[in-house]
């Protein structure tokens, strides 16, 4: 589900700026992990979070130095809640989790599948269901970014709105230190236009190093993606 949240970020209007106080976990509750730096001027960062109802984690993703989104998920990385700055909730509820993405399970086996559906508001129609079915798998690829090792995982996926699809494919990463995931780039096909998200990772920063935990945005900021 965290795709297609980064998609939707990059697709619904612009509203008033968000109150940070709504979110689901506030970021002083939570442990600062890294900070990636990635390719097209956005950044992620990820913080683990100790709540009286379990293990959170909170990715926020950072745009032009600006915090647009941020993502809960549980222990296993399945989807909680989400927040953005602009104030348009795209997933609204969890209808029906048949196949749940699965950490674990990834971890365990190389491959994990999901079968989803969901209420959606594109902010253009009344908010409608839609199934988001596809497969994510280790790669066997490792990223190696100051120090740290990070390894790919593809996926792809089709979230079916009945009238419409959208085929989603891209790549997370694996951090093997963490044991957590964050997002890369994105590439999504509407009625055979597609459009690619950008996020490969440039650097990975974790706690000392200059612009951990920052909302500043390092590469390819004002140039053309």
């Amino acid at each position: 589900m965290r795709a297609v949240l980064v998609i939707a970020s990059g697709l619904l209007p612009f509203a008033a700026l968000a109150d940070e106080s709504g979110q689901l976990v506030q970021r002083d509750q939570c442990q600062p992990l890294y900070t990636v730096q990635k390719r097209g001027c956005v950044a992620e960062h990820v913080l683990r979070c100790q709540t009286p109802d379990g293990l959170i984690y909170r990715n926020e993703s950072i745009e032009d130095g600006k915090l647009t989104d941020v993502e809960f998920s549980d222990a296993d990385f399945e989807y909680v809640d989400s927040w953005n700055a602009n104030g348009e909730v795209f997933l609204l509820e969890m209808v029906e989790n048949r196949d749940p993405f699965s950490l674990s399970a990834l971890l365990e086996s190389d491959v994990d599948s999901f079968d989803q559906t969901a209420l959606v508001d594109l902010q253009v129609v009344a908010p409608r269901e839609a199934d988001f079915v596809g497969s994510s798998a280790l790669t066997g690829e490792v990223l190696r970014v100051d120090g740290s090792e990070s390894e790919s995982v593809a996926f792809v996926g089709t979230l079916d709105f009945s009238t419409m699809s959208w085929e989603l494919s891209g790549t997370m990463y694996l951090d093997h230190e963490t044991e957590t995931l964050f997002s890369g780039p994105v590439e999504i096909t509407i009625d055979g236009y597609s459009e690619t998200m950008p996020g490969e990772p440039a650097r990975i920063l974790r706690e000392g190093d200059p612009g951990f935990m920052l909302n500043v945005t390092m590469f390819d900021c004002g140039e053309p993606t």
